[in-house]
């Protein structure tokens, strides 16, 4: 296992468990919303009313226990990239601002709210604990949006690093490609250099798909016609190589690192661009 496919994981793993906590905050919220209609039909607190306000408490409480989790996580994950020279300085800056944005997510005010809550809750009378439950219900929208936000953010940056990654294996394949020599016994096969170039099509695809599910999504784009052209010179690249036909098929191998070339130019422009046109939607 790759050190980069350990920080993959680690990524994908808190994405996923960020998703999983908005979505039990929204259920939270719901929950504390039935618990406000049936204390408005109610002139005092029963039993009943008291265990259930204990059990949403305890639900909160556990989701900011989780949530701190994930800070411990994000904070190792920065480390261990940052060790690991795994990710440019702009995307570390970029995940060290994100991480601080962590660290603000749950109020003290929330916090000083659930502990009165249950301190008085044997003898608070209904109509104040109603009150207190919607100031809950505030809070806890608030701390939702706060955290998608964060996964927002989170998802972005690792759209932004994927394609970073994939343009420098683009880079890397279509350098072999370029410095290939028909003297060379190690000479990069058509055959094997199609089959990279289909991988990262195909991880392209995926950036591709991801990119359209942000909130945010950057303004970016593939080239189909210029990946069409690389294939079917590779292609011919690897009849020639059977052929014996060496000279021609170095030739095929060096457009289509030429071509490959331009096509990861193109993404990092469009990158750029895109980076550059959130800085300005930021400004104002």
């Amino acid at each position: 296992e790759t050190l980069d496919s350990i920080a993959d994981a680690s990524e994908e793993n808190i994405i996923s468990s960020l998703d999983e906590k908005t979505n039990n905050l929204e259920q939270l919220r719901k929950d504390i919303d039935e618990m406000i209609k049936d204390l408005m039909a109610k002139k005092e607190l029963d039993w009943t009313d008291k265990e259930k306000i204990k059990e949403l408490l305890e639900k909160e409480k556990e989701i900011q226990e989780e949530w701190k989790k994930i800070q411990e996580e994000q904070n190792e994950l920065q480390d261990f990239m940052k060790e690991n020279e795994l990710t440019s300085e702009d995307l570390l800056k970029k995940q060290e601002e994100i991480n601080k944005l962590f660290e603000e997510v749950i109020p003290e005010e929330m916090k000083k709210l659930m502990e009165e809550i249950e301190k008085m809750l044997g003898e608070m009378p209904r109509e104040k604990m109603q009150q207190m439950m919607q100031d809950l219900k505030k809070s806890n929208k608030e701390l939702q949006e706060m955290m998608d936000r964060n996964l927002s953010l989170l998802e972005q940056l690792k759209v932004e690093k994927d394609l970073n990654d994939l343009i420098n294996k683009m880079n890397n394949l279509s350098d072999k490609l370029q410095n290939t020599d028909k003297n060379n016994n190690d000479s990069l096969r058509a055959e094997d250099a199609k089959n990279q170039f289909d991988k990262l099509s195909k991880e392209l695809d995926s950036i591709m798909e991801k990119n359209k599910g942000l909130q945010d999504p950057f303004n970016i784009s593939k080239d189909e016609k210029m990946e069409n052209e690389i294939n079917q010179d590779l292609e011919e690249a690897g009849e020639m190589e059977d052929n014996g036909n060496d000279a021609g098929s170095t030739q095929k191998k060096n457009d289509a690192g030429k071509k490959m070339k331009e096509m990861a130019n193109k993404l990092s422009m469009d990158m750029m661009m895109a980076g550059m046109e959130q800085l300005g939607e930021d400004a104002h």
